[in-house]
C-alpha cells in the first residue's frame, strides 16, 4: 500500500499543515440504489488517539487512516491517490476510487 499525492494535493496539505487524514465511507440509500462514496477528512491532533486501531499507511509527515467500512467495500488498495476538488472550498478526494452504486430493487 502506498500514498500518491498530486501537486495540488501536496500544496494543499502543506498550506493547511495536515499530518493525519481519515478515509471513511459515506453510505446513502435511495429508492432502488445503495450508494457508497469515499470521504476524506482531516484528523485533528487532539482526536488522533481515536484512530489508533485503524489500518494506516504513512509517507513523510502524512499518515492516512482507513476505516473498516471503507476496507470492507473497496478492499485494501495498492495505491491511495489523493487530489484536491473544488474551486472556492477545496477538499481532498481519493482519485483512484469511484463511487459504487448498487441496484437493490428486485426484478419483476
Amino acid at each position: 500500500m502506498s500514498i500518491e499525492l498530486t501537486n495540488k494535493s501536496r500544496e494543499y496539505i502543506g498550506k493547511k499543515n495536515i499530518n493525519n487524514l481519515f478515509i471513511d465511507l459515506i453510505y446513502m440509500e435511495e429508492s432502488c440504489a445503495q450508494i457508497y462514496d469515499p470521504k476524506i477528512r482531516i484528523i485533528e491532533k487532539r482526536d488522533l488517539e481515536k484512530f489508533e486501531d485503524y489500518d494506516n499507511i504513512s509517507i513523510d509527515n502524512l499518515t492516512l487512516y482507513i476505516s473498516n467500512a471503507f476496507t470492507k467495500i473497496y478492499g485494501k488498495l495498492d495505491k491511495y491517490l489523493l487530489d484536491t476538488s473544488g474551486i472556492v472550498k477545496k477538499s481532498l478526494v481519493l482519485r483512484n476510487v469511484d463511487s459504487i452504486i448498487r441496484n437493490i430493487c428486485k426484478p419483476k
